[in-house]
């Protein structure tokens, strides 16, 4: 259970208390807290901690500090503790992935020696949308590429799209023209083709 609760203008408290039984396993039980600051400048404060009530009494906690730059862009640094007493320091950039064709990405660098740098991209098409990522740690270098889309047939019209998942989709026509946006909750999805 978990819920933000305004406490300050501008400001949010968080509190959860989460309890895990199966059959075959231990219980997990777990409480966490966080506080949310709005600063000057545009800047953002997170405060976290959280703690395990089980056998493994671990706890973490840390500090986020972000500044947004625009609607997508956001930049980041935060320092953690993990459960086993190590502080964790990084920093990032992104650029979030629109709802339409375009581009997010994101650079992340840190002390930690198994992720000393990331970075990733995301690309959205009409057709499909493709991912690449990698990590630089102590131990070497990945890489991991992916790509994902949705094939449809609607009103005798064949179709290749990102992936629809479980949501709904429609076949818009504009009399032949060509690049004309295509819009769902005031954000670009898609652009028509050379037949419109």
């Amino acid at each position: 259970y978990g819920m933000p609760i305004p406490f300050l203008q501008g400001s949010s408290l968080g509190l959860s208390y989460i309890s895990q039984s199966n059959w075959n396993g231990d219980p997990f039980k777990l409480a966490s807290a966080n506080i949310g600051i709005s600063l000057p400048l545009n800047l953002f404060a997170s405060i976290f901690v959280s703690k395990q009530l089980d056998h493994n009494r671990g706890w973490i906690g840390g500090i986020n500090l972000m500044l947004p730059l625009g609607s997508q862009r956001i930049v980041s640094a935060r320092t953690a503790r993990d459960n086993a007493g190590r502080i964790i320091n990084a920093v990032q950039a992104s650029q979030s992935v629109p709802f339409g064709p375009g581009v997010g990405w994101r650079l992340r660098a840190s002390d930690d020696p198994r992720q000393y740098l990331q970075a990733g991209g995301t690309l959205n098409t009409n057709y499909g949308q493709i991912r690449a990522d990698t990590n630089l740690g102590e131990n070497g270098y990945s890489v991991r590429l992916g790509a994902n889309g949705s094939i449809g047939y609607l009103q005798d019209f064949p179709f290749a799209t990102r992936n629809i998942g479980h949501g709904s989709f429609a076949v818009v026509k504009v009399g032949g023209l060509e690049g004309v946006p295509v819009y769902r909750s005031n954000q670009i999805v898609a652009t028509t083709n050379s037949r419109g």
